[in-house]
């Protein structure tokens, strides 16, 4: 029955064509807006019926475009020249995260979208037609299946694909290309036939053009310059360290300091490996990011025996301002060395910020008395007050340090025991003044198993899928930051990735977590490699964020089991392929 369907509805759609009517016969109703929550849409997604019964074409009418299956604003900003915020502005979508198949946008500045797909060939399909993104090639009604795109300065493989409806896996076989991060200025790639391609899509621009092209996303309100970075572990040879670092051609290194670690006796703080790595970081030219965490034992008096011993877990002090102390200590004694303080990882889950009253209580459990943990939860002091006292102590100090909001942990869990929402909880954050004590604001992004551009939800086909969730999608989550940051107040203030990643369990120092992690499982070391060069571009392309910090190094080096699943060098000692593709994607930047 749905071939009978598609074989009507693509005889109907040739009749137009020929007869050059002005609408598509099948073109569905334009899908009413929605709130931009992510609550509020998930169950206003479109239904699998009305998917299926969307015409299989794009449909251009002076200036429109009806989204198509497989879409996302980016990758339509991106095929018409156009910033996402351009677009979303040009439609009052409040959220570029959020669009629907059949909905109409209007595309400013054009009549024609650039590499707008058109229809199918002549035959009748036997199948359901494919997605827009599909890696096929439709039959030709040329005498060719493919035109010719020379590479401009700025590109990327990644950048190309887009625009053109195609993938980085098509390219890549049609172009015989053996690393799809190594493109050169001038190069000429095939790419697949579009049946009306615009010139300007696949000839080279003239010489005024090609100033133009790759900046297209400065005519947004906010520009900032990117850069990418890298975070690393010590405990390992700092010189070889660095040397790592400039090779991969990062400009940003990033370091965790535990307060704990440093001062675990009051008095007595030994700063002699950070010492010694932001010298050498600094003497290499490279920006240095602190990510200030933790607190000793002493600084937390209340906290009890239960609490104190669980030594994996980090817990803010009695006393904030002690850590604003902790934070003006460090910024003076590396004023012109350190470049930017993120203060504190992730407070948003209890693993962060944790309760010190957790403790353990006797509970009777079939006939048998247990020990349990209670009040184990989210500590009940707020991260604002910690963030400003941090921002005060340094400020003082180094008043060029910039210092960042917290990243948070990538959750929808929301019970706030164990977890807050990171949506709500950075919502929330900037509700309480936070862009007044801080230069900028920090996110942390996973993309789980999903490609940076995969749409949710309910696509993977992987299970456990991990894909149920905006939280776990890399391009769905930063649009989510950025859209709630312009809504209260931060139009202006760039996003800050200082922590992102794709992880493997391939030379891992062990197996993926059942159920937890499984999502590692699904990563291969190719697809990280992948995934984290897209991630890299994906982040530049917008134009608001000012860098991004690929999670990690060398976390198989130094014995962390789940910092080894996402290190670019595996257990044995020898680079992952996300080695070479993080080098090539910080190279061609």
């Amino acid at each position: 029955m749905r071939n009978i369907r598609w074989f009507l509805v693509l005889s109907l759609l040739l009749v137009a064509l020929a007869t050059q009517a002005q609408e598509s016969t099948s073109e569905p109703e334009a899908t009413p807006s929605v709130e931009s929550s992510p609550e509020a849409t998930e169950s206003s997604e479109p239904t699998a019926e009305a998917t299926e019964e969307a015409s299989p074409t794009a449909t251009v009418q002076g200036g429109t475009y009806v989204v198509q299956r497989g879409d996302n604003l980016f990758r339509i900003a991106l095929r018409n020249g156009l910033t996402t915020r351009a677009l979303a502005e040009a439609n009052g979508i409040t959220n570029p995260a959020l669009i629907f198949v059949g909905q109409t946008l209007i595309i400013p500045g054009s009549s024609e979208p650039v590499g707008t797909p058109t229809p199918e060939a002549t035959q009748a399909p036997t199948e359901a037609p494919t997605e827009v993104a599909s890696t096929e090639t439709p039959e030709p009604e040329t005498d060719s299946a493919t035109t010719t795109y020379v590479v401009q300065p700025g590109d990327t493989l990644f950048r190309i694909a887009l625009r053109n409806s195609t993938t980085v896996q098509q390219l890549v076989s049609l172009n015989n290309i053996s690393n799809p991060n190594l493109i050169f200025v001038g190069q000429r790639l095939v790419l697949p036939q579009a049946a009306e391609e615009d010139e300007s899509a696949t000839e080279a621009p003239s010489e005024a053009e090609v100033t133009e092209t790759p900046v297209a996303m400065e005519e947004a309100s906010l520009q900032v310059t990117f850069s990418g970075g890298i975070e690393v572990y010590l405990g390992q040879d700092v010189n070889a360290l660095t040397s790592q670092v400039s090779q991969i051609q990062a400009e940003w290194v990033k370091i965790v300091v535990d307060w704990g670690e440093i001062e675990a006796n009051q008095g007595e703080a030994d700063f002699a490996a950070i010492d010694e790595a932001v010298q050498a970081f600094d003497a290499a030219g490279l920006n240095i990011m602190l990510t200030l965490i933790g607190s000793p034992d002493w600084a937390r008096p209340s906290a009890t025996e239960y609490a104190l011993s669980l030594s994996v877990f980090h817990a803010p002090p009695d006393d904030l301002n002690a850590f604003g102390t902790f934070a003006g200590t460090v910024a003076a004694r590396y004023a012109g060395q350190v470049d930017a303080y993120e203060i504190w990882s992730e407070p948003n889950i209890r693993r962060n910020w944790l309760n010190p009253a957790a403790r353990l209580v006797d509970v009777t459990r079939n006939g048998e008395t247990v020990q349990e943990p209670t009040d184990a939860g989210l500590a009940p002091v707020r991260y604002i007050d910690l963030l400003e006292a941090a921002y005060r102590g340094i400020k003082d100090a180094d008043s060029d340090a910039i210092v960042l909001t917290a990243g948070l942990a990538p959750t929808g869990f929301n019970d706030f025991y164990n977890a807050i929402d990171s949506f709500v909880f950075f919502e929330e954050l900037l509700k309480q003044g936070a862009l007044n004590f801080s230069d900028g604001v920090g996110v942390h992004l996973d993309g789980f198993s999903n490609a940076p551009d995969a749409e949710c939800c309910g696509t993977a086909d992987t299970e456990p899928a991990f894909d149920e969730s905006y939280h776990f999608f890399f391009g769905i989550s930063l649009s989510n930051y950025r859209e709630i940051l312009d809504r209260n107040g931060g139009s202006e203030e760039a996003i800050w990735i200082t922590r992102f990643g794709w992880g493997t369990g391939e030379n891992a120092l062990a197996a993926p977590e059942p159920i937890a992690q499984d999502y590692l499982a699904n990563n291969s070391a190719d697809e990280q490699a992948q995934y984290t060069a897209d991630g890299l571009a994906f982040a530049r392309e917008t134009g608001y964020v000012a860098a991004a910090i690929v999670y990690n190094l060398n976390g198989c080096a130094v014995g962390g089991t789940e910092a080894c699943f996402y290190s670019l060098i595996d257990v044995t000692g020898a680079a992952r392929p996300a080695f070479s593709s993080v080098q090539s994607a910080l190279q061609g930047e």
